[in-house]
């Protein structure tokens, strides 16, 4: 999961990705923009196709905010937290 992708997400910067299995986990065709890997074409024609539409941009964008929210560290430390302190005691067993 590139760190650039979070950012850009974090940011409100639409972005356009390829389809890796793990950004497919995280991110759907509301929050980024897929083209297909290898294709310059692809690539081009997405990048055009959002560069023309104000409102898809907008759209992605706050499509992607919704990833920030749902893996807000406010929301997420405890988790990793309870993981740390679980894993120190199984290590001291």
């Amino acid at each position: 999961l590139p760190t650039k992708l979070l950012e850009y997400a974090a940011l409100g910067i639409p972005a356009v990705v390829a389809p890796t299995h793990t950004i497919r986990y995280y991110f759907d065709d509301a929050q980024v923009a897929f083209f297909t890997p290898g294709s310059a074409e692809s690539l081009a024609t997405v990048i055009h196709s959002l560069y023309a539409d104000p409102a898809a941009r907008h759209r992605l964008a706050a499509g992607a905010a919704r990833f920030g929210a749902r893996y807000a560290w406010e929301r997420h430390k405890q988790v990793y937290v309870d993981l740390v302190d679980a894993l120190c005691v199984g290590g001291k067993e």
